[in-house]
């Protein structure tokens, strides 16, 4: 009876050790690979910030497009795995992170993506587009040496005086008051 009891206990604990290494090989692609410091002549992910200019005034709302392209180094694999931006140092917002339903991917080749900006205060903005990609130099493999490298973009921009909110305040006031004064004079005279 111990006998077999003990056997249960031990084929139990192997099967939640299989399961506990799936889970954990699952979780990260590059597991078998063997991280190396960043080769030298590597071109780090290129971050275009398509419809923003340095130094320019804009108003209401600010619509971003970026285009980020992986990292370069010869004929070698590479990847983008994350890309955040920050706005005027404050928390990081992710934009992508290499996780497709819960298990993680290796990556996109290029990225291409368009967020807006809302309710910014008037005067000057910092925002900052950061990228990080991963580069196996003897190419993709499950047991390839790699290598992590990052890139920023900073562009500053200023939010002008917003005319065009208050404009449109007033002229709905303005609409309101005149569309309630002719009802109220035709109502008026409908009664002399």
């Amino acid at each position: 009876m111990r006998v077999r009891l003990m056997l249960k206990a031990l084929s139990l604990c192997i099967l939640i050790g299989c399961l506990m290494s799936i889970e954990v090989g699952e979780a990260n692609p590059f597991i078998f690979n063997k991280i190396i410091d960043p080769v030298e002549g590597t071109i780090p992910p290129d971050i275009s910030i398509l419809n923003l200019r340095n130094q320019s005034t804009y108003s209401d709302v600010i619509n971003v497009n970026l285009h980020v392209e992986k990292p370069r180094l010869n004929s070698s694999w590479a990847s983008i795995t994350s890309v955040y931006y920050t706005l005027d140092s404050n928390k990081k917002v992710e934009v992508y992170y290499c996780l497709a339903n819960g298990a993680k991917t290796k990556g996109v080749q290029e990225y291409d993506n368009a967020f807006n900006l809302y309710f910014l205060s008037a005067g000057n903005h910092n925002l900052t587009i950061e990228a990080h990609g991963v580069v196996m130099p003897n190419g993709e493999g499950l047991s390839s040496d790699l290598f992590w490298i990052s890139n920023s973009s900073t562009i500053t921009f200023n939010v002008g005086n917003q005319p065009f909110l208050m404009t449109t305040i007033v002229l709905i006031i303005l609409v309101l008051t005149a569309s309630f004064l002719l009802v109220y004079f035709k109502r008026r005279r409908g009664k002399t």
